[in-house]
């Protein structure tokens, strides 16, 4: 683990295990279903507040499967910019 990584605080941890659309994200595997991690990723959009999501190009085809279909679909996200190893949407407020 690096040193950055180690000082940020637990919380911020437990905030990404218990979030199944962020261990999606990441490409990690979830028991989540679709419909559990598209309501996920929506309050987690507010939670955060964010103004955008990134979607990373590096994830392998079963990974970037498991992201397209609940949260590539979300009507919230307007894509914004596209290159070769990310995508960029805006969100819908």
């Amino acid at each position: 683990m690096n040193a950055m990584v180690a000082r940020l605080p637990a919380e911020v941890f437990e905030f990404y295990r218990r979030h199944p659309s962020v261990l999606v994200l990441a490409g990690e595997q979830t028991n989540a279903t679709d419909p559990e991690i598209a309501t996920d990723f929506d309050n987690v959009i507010d939670l955060v507040s964010a103004g955008f999501a990134v979607h990373r190009g590096m994830l392998n085809a079963n990974q970037l499967a498991a992201v397209d279909r609940p949260i590539g679909s979300n009507p919230r996200l307007v894509l914004w910019r596209a290159e070769r190893h990310f995508v960029l949407f805006r969100v819908k407020r």
